[in-house]
């Protein structure tokens, strides 16, 4: 998805069976890599500006969003919100990174 503009969110639901701690990665491209985007994880902020790749608009690369956040069992929201526009989005996984007993 791409380019996206300045202020411009994407929005993408998932479902957890478990209460868990999980990765989220973006793949993402851009010509500038001082150009930033923030993830939102059911409305709350759940990582710092994160830079983009710069490695041109067609060179994706995966890109570590949030670390272990915290996620109950059931139906979640994830938002990318684009600090800058340029900015191509390929993917979000959401990783498992451990979960609880």
């Amino acid at each position: 998805v791409g380019p996206m503009g300045e202020g411009d969110r994407l929005e993408y639901d998932f479902e957890s069976e478990n209460d868990a701690l999980v990765n989220i990665t973006a793949r993402l491209a851009s010509s500038d890599s001082t150009h930033r985007v923030r993830l939102f994880l059911d409305g709350k902020q759940v990582s710092n500006s994160t830079k983009s790749p710069g490695m041109g608009e067609d060179t994706y690369e995966d890109t570590l969003l949030s670390e272990e956040v915290y996620v109950s069992n059931g139906l979640h929201t994830l938002r990318v919100k684009f600090i800058h526009d340029g900015i191509y989005l390929c993917s979000l996984v959401v990783s498992l990174a451990g979960t609880f007993i």
